[in-house]
């Protein structure tokens, strides 16, 4: 993230940026020149264009004497966000202990519900791999480390690698931990 509008004197300012799947926004309130900025995004941008919108904007409004060169700043982000692929899959990789052997599927099968039991978790046997059938839906059916392509059709948040990692307990398979669900462990 660029520092915005160099040269001009700080002013107070309230910020809300949002993102929800498919909607991008940022709106900027700047009470010493009575403006504000309000940028809605209604589309899966390949950087967060909101927020480069709104600086620019902004810039431009203080009459900033040194400008950031946002064409350069949104090319080199649009390539960093076009290929999360390879860099998530490397990283999981990494991730990975060489020389373990893995339980049988079977050991995995089964439902991990959440600690409320307002949510659960269906594991199951597919060809060749276990899937996830998210609250009993079979048409609901994730598997994870997605590309961006595949993303963008389920309309689904592009997440951090570690939104792809659930990690099952050691000895016994009676719980998982999905990394990207703030609540813990299932």
């Amino acid at each position: 993230m660029p520092t915005m509008s160099k040269g001009t004197k700080p002013q107070f300012s309230f910020y809300h940026q949002g993102t929800l799947s498919g909607l991008y926004a940022c709106v900027v309130l700047l009470p010493e020149t009575e403006s504000d900025v309000v940028v809605l995004v209604n589309t899966k941008p390949a950087n967060d264009s909101a927020d480069r919108i709104a600086q620019l904007l902004i810039e431009t409004l203080l009459n900033s004497p040194v400008k950031n060169d946002y064409v350069t700043l949104t090319k080199e982000s649009v390539q960093s966000a076009t290929h999360p692929f390879p860099r998530a899959a490397e990283s999981l990789r990494k991730g990975q202990v060489l020389g373990t052997t893995p339980r049988p599927f079977e050991a995995y099968r089964g439902r991990y519900y959440w600690t409320s039991h307002c949510y659960f978790v269906e594991i199951v046997i597919g060809e060749g791999s276990l899937k996830f059938v998210i609250i009993d839906r079979p048409d609901q059916i994730f598997e994870w480390l997605t590309t961006d392509a595949e993303e963008a059709r389920r309309g689904r948040f592009i997440q951090a690698t570690d939104a792809h990692k659930i990690t099952l307990s050691v000895n016994e398979v009676t719980s998982f931990v999905w990394h990207e669900m703030g609540g813990g462990k299932t």
